[in-house]
């Protein structure tokens, strides 16, 4: 039965990958098995390989650009106010709209509105609203799909 079903699953991702223009293809592992999800053609597939920080408006994250904060209100590099557990900072353009994949299986969603010296390739540093949040997040080998882009 399992050699059955191991065969099954390399078949459907032989033929998924073989689908053309029309549709985008996710693959997946689960343990040594590579499976695939179609989706519909306006979707973008994840992109493995990303890691996630998080930074907030405090001086240790920030530095020099925690200071002069009239009211308080937090700008990202973007010129639009950072919104915490929303906006991002990310080497991609200001507005994107990314979904990240975790390794339990939840999603979020986030809008690049800051840049970092720090973030280059495939790396995201979310904005939340306490450093006590962002110390919490910290995660390897997340998935990313571009879900809008500006």
């Amino acid at each position: 039965m399992r050699r059955t079903a191991i065969l099954f699953l390399i078949i459907i991702t032989i033929s998924c990958t073989k689908i053309k223009t029309q549709t985008c293809i996710i693959e997946h592992n689960i343990g040594s098995i590579n499976y695939c999800t179609v989706l519909s053609e306006d979707i973008k597939p994840y992109e493995s390989g990303w890691y996630v920080t998080g930074y907030c408006a405090c001086a240790k994250c920030c530095g020099i650009y925690a200071q002069n904060r009239p009211g308080g209100v937090v700008y990202g590099s973007s010129g639009r106010v950072l919104i915490p557990g929303y906006s991002c900072a990310a080497d991609l353009p200001s507005g994107t709209i990314v979904e990240i994949l975790y390794p339990d299986g939840s999603v979020q969603e986030r809008r690049v509105d800051d840049t970092g010296g720090g973030v280059h390739g495939k790396h995201l540093d979310l904005y939340e609203e306490t450093h006590d949040k962002a110390l919490q997040v910290g995660y390897n080998n997340v998935s990313v799909r571009i879900k809008e882009a500006p």
